[in-house]
């Protein structure tokens, strides 16, 4: 038997162990460092997905393959699946307790964390017919969040971001106006649509957006905003004990090295949401734009847009923006700093390729939660006096290396 909720158990441990990211650079402009495979292989949500990438440490098919680890494999798995089934039911009681006082958020994660038990059915039409019937739920969910809260701009978002998927019957287009009426000094809400814009050729459209982006008040993405919405709605939900034997069980299925922590299991539900998030987010837009055959948009304000990318809460924005920004800014008095801020961004980026292998310190996943990928893996590496780079220090990758010393590509690249 097989639980899906066990798939999200395995992409914890992943990013417990190791939240680096593989060697292969990937995205349309080669900018994203590896970071959107990471997100791939552990945000698979269903046991049995093996990782993409044979460099980096993967997680089990199943907690259930990794047998002779700590107790028993049934006696481990009925009571994770025992105790997961009443902590998703102590959340949809604390949640539904919320909405019901008025909280459109509470709603809004209702509709965005699975609730429905993971176990019990191994019948294929059976696990169909549950499926659909929490995708009703949750698509009925974010319609009632929306009925209660319609000019909030995290609901919109989630409603424009769920338009022809959970709401099947929702305007695209008119869900993101709504939400850019509503959050217009927000930049990420300018990002969506630049691609479209690209290969439209509407120059004047294209710059327009993109000044926009560039010269909102601030930059807070879905990814991180979600992450807090999460943080905060679980914080104070009445958590079943596990006990120590179960931590300990789960932590050395897990590959941690020690038990899992109650803190860590509280959030199991919001990595698979936030994972769901990470894994559907584009930057590929802003490089198209601004780099390439296909570049339209003006450079003054691709330097001020790829600036803005850069200082991002997410570890793909700060690779974008950084890696657009020295490209160009190569031959201009300020690309120095540039290649420094890419330099230091590198170095962050190896010692976590080095540190496969071994757990990250408790706290760090509400940190990603909470405060956004960059944030906690700075907090990681300073905790171990790894933050910033030595001096004269140059990353391993030559590609990487040509971008820090050059702020060009190596030639044929």
């Amino acid at each position: 038997m097989r639980w899906a909720w066990l798939g999200v158990m395995a992409a914890i441990a992943v990013l417990l162990a190791w939240n680096g990211m593989s060697g292969r650079e990937t995205g349309e402009e080669g900018v994203a460092d590896g970071v959107a495979d990471h997100r791939k292989s552990t945000a698979g949500g269903t046991a049995g997905d093996p990782a993409p990438e044979a460099s980096m440490r993967t997680a089990p098919r199943s907690v259930g393959d990794r047998d002779g680890d700590g107790a028993s494999s049934p006696d481990t798995l009925q009571a994770m699946v025992a105790w997961e089934h009443a902590y998703r039911s102590a959340i949809r009681r604390h949640l539904e307790a919320r909405a019901a006082a008025g909280d459109a958020h509470a709603q809004l994660t209702l509709a965005l964390v699975t609730l429905a038990p993971g176990g019990g059915l191994s019948d294929p039409t059976a696990l169909e017919r549950r499926g659909d019937a929490e995708a009703a739920r949750r698509a009925a969910s974010l319609a009632r969040a929306l009925d209660m809260a319609p000019d909030d701009p995290l609901v919109a978002w989630h409603v424009a971001e769920d338009c022809g998927h959970r709401l099947s019957s929702c305007d695209m287009q008119a869900a993101l106006q709504r939400l850019r009426e509503l959050d217009a000094d927000n930049a990420a809400v300018w990002l969506p649509g630049l691609d479209k814009l690209l290969e439209s050729g509407d120059v004047e459209a294209l710059d327009r957006q993109l000044a926009l982006f560039a010269d909102a008040g601030r930059f807070d993405d879905l990814l991180a905003s979600t992450g807090r919405l999460l943080a905060g709605q679980l914080a104070d939900v009445p958590i079943p004990d596990p006990g120590a034997d179960l931590r300990q069980g789960i932590g050395e299925r897990m590959g941690l090295g020690r038990p899992m922590t109650v803190e860590e299991l509280r959030y199991v539900p919001a990595l698979g949401v936030w994972m769901e998030q990470a894994a559907a987010a584009t930057t590929t837009g802003l490089s198209r734009a601004c780099i390439g055959p296909a570049a339209l948009a003006d450079p003054a304000l691709c330097r001020r847009a790829a600036a803005r990318m850069g200082a991002g809460s997410s570890l793909v924005e700060r690779a974008v923006g950084l890696v657009l920004q020295v490209q160009l800014t190569a031959d201009r008095p300020e690309g120095a700093r540039w290649r420094e801020a890419l330099r230091r961004h590198y170095w962050q980026y190896e010692q976590l390729m080095a540190s496969a292998g071994g757990a990250s310190p408790p706290g760090y996943l509400r940190r990603i939660l909470a405060d956004g990928e960059v944030a906690a893996l700075e907090w990681r590496l300073a905790r171990v006096g790894q933050a910033e780079p030595p001096a004269g220090w140059l990353p391993s990758n030559p590609r990487h290396r040509a971008l820090v010393t050059t702020g060009r590509p190596p030639p044929g690249d």
